[in-house]
C-alpha cells in the first residue's frame, strides 16, 4: 500500500453526519485558476469509489480531503459549483465549494471558525454526560457502593445524598434546550455531573487525575472491555504511572470532556485568543469528536 494510501485508511471516517473523504490525486491538477472548477470534477469522476463506501450511511456534510504529492500553489478561496448526478449529497444541484491548502502554510483563523464544529463537539459532549448519567442511574438500583463511590470522588468529598445528586446531573441535562449550543462551566456553584468532573481535573494534578480515574473505572464491572484511544491531547498528559485499561479509558474521558470545554471557551471568546491553523484545528476537531464517539459506546457498555 502506497503511503497515501495508507494516509487515505487513516482519516477516512463518518463523524455526526460529517463525512471526512480522503481523494487521491494523481494527474498534474490546480495549474490554472481558470480551470479549478475542471478539477475539481475530474478528481471527483477519478474517486468515485470513495464516495460510493458513504452509501448507507447518515450524511449531512462532507469534507473532501486531497492527497497530492505536489504543494497547492493557488489562490484559496471558494466558488459555486454543481456536483455530478451520482453525487451523495445534493446529487446534480448547485452548492458552494471552499478549498483550502491544508499544509505547512495553512491559513490560520480565529477559535470560532466553522473548521473546528464546535456545535457538533457540544452536542457530542452532551451525549457523552447523558450517557454517564444513565449508566449511573443504573448503579443506584443496582450497587449503590459503587455509585457512592463514583460520587463521592467527582465532588471531591464525601456526598450525603447521592440521589439527590443523580437528581442534580438530569436537571441540568433536562434544562439544555439546544444540544449544538451546549456549554457547560466548571463554576463553584455549578452542579451538573461534567461540572464536578471539570472542577476535578482543574485542581488535580496529573498523578492525581490518573488516581480519580482508577477509582471511577472501579465502580463498574468492565471485563474485557477494549481501552479507549486516547485523543493526542490526553496523550499528552498521560501520567507517569502505568495505567490498566479501564483507568486510562477514563482517564481519557475526564481528558476529553476537559479539552471540550476548553474549546468551547475559546469559540465563545475567540477574540481574546490568537489565530490558529485551520488544519490544526480541524484536525483536533475530528480526533475529539471521534473519541467523544467511542466514548459513548463505550460508556453505553458499562455494566
Amino acid at each position: 500500500m502506497t503511503p497515501r494510501a495508507e494516509l487515505a485508511d487513516s482519516v477516512r471516517r463518518v463523524v455526526d453526519g460529517e463525512a471526512v473523504v480522503p481523494l487521491v490525486v494523481r494527474g498534474p491538477t490546480f495549474l490554472s485558476a481558470n480551470a479549478v472548477l475542471a478539477d475539481v470534477h475530474e478528481i471527483f469522476d477519478d474517486n468515485k469509489s470513495e464516495f460510493e463506501k458513504l452509501e448507507g450511511k447518515t450524511v449531512r456534510r462532507i469534507t473532501a480531503l486531497l492527497l497530492a504529492k505536489d504543494d497547492f500553489r493557488m489562490p484559496q478561496g471558494g466558488s459555486p459549483i454543481t456536483l455530478p448526478d451520482w453525487f451523495p449529497l445534493l446529487p446534480g444541484r448547485e452548492t458552494f465549494f471552499h478549498i483550502a491548502d491544508l499544509g505547512l502554510a495553512a491559513e490560520e483563523k480565529m477559535l470560532d471558525c466553522a473548521d473546528a464544529r464546535i456545535e457538533q463537539v457540544s452536542k457530542l459532549t452532551f451525549e457523552l454526560e447523558a450517557s454517564l448519567v444513565g449508566r449511573l442511574s443504573y448503579l443506584l438500583g443496582h450497587n449503590g457502593t459503587a455509585l457512592q463511590k463514583f460520587v463521592d470522588t467527582a465532588h471531591g468529598g464525601p456526598v450525603i445524598d447521592c440521589a439527590r445528586a443523580l437528581n442534580d446531573y438530569q436537571r441540568n441535562l433536562d434544562a439544555v434546550l439546544d444540544q449544538w449550543k451546549y456549554r457547560p462551566n466548571a463554576a463553584t456553584d455549578a452542579t451538573s455531573l461534567i461540572s464536578r468532573l471539570l472542577k476535578l481535573t482543574l485542581n488535580s494534578s496529573p498523578k492525581q487525575l490518573g488516581a480519580f480515574a482508577k477509582i471511577f473505572a472501579s465502580c463498574f464491572d468492565t471485563p474485557g472491555q477494549p481501552k479507549l484511544k486516547p485523543t493526542f491531547f490526553a496523550a499528552m498528559l498521560r501520567p507517569a504511572a502505568k495505567m490498566d485499561d479501564a483507568t486510562a479509558s477514563w482517564h481519557a474521558i475526564m481528558l476529553a470532556f476537559y479539552q471540550a470545554y476548553q474549546l468551547m471557551n475559546g469559540a465563545a471568546h475567540a477574540g481574546e485568543y490568537p489565530r490558529y491553523s485551520v488544519a490544526l484545528q480541524f484536525a483536533n476537531s475530528v480526533n475529539l469528536r471521534t473519541f467523544l464517539l467511542e466514548a459513548r459506546e463505550h460508556v453505553d457498555s458499562l455494566a
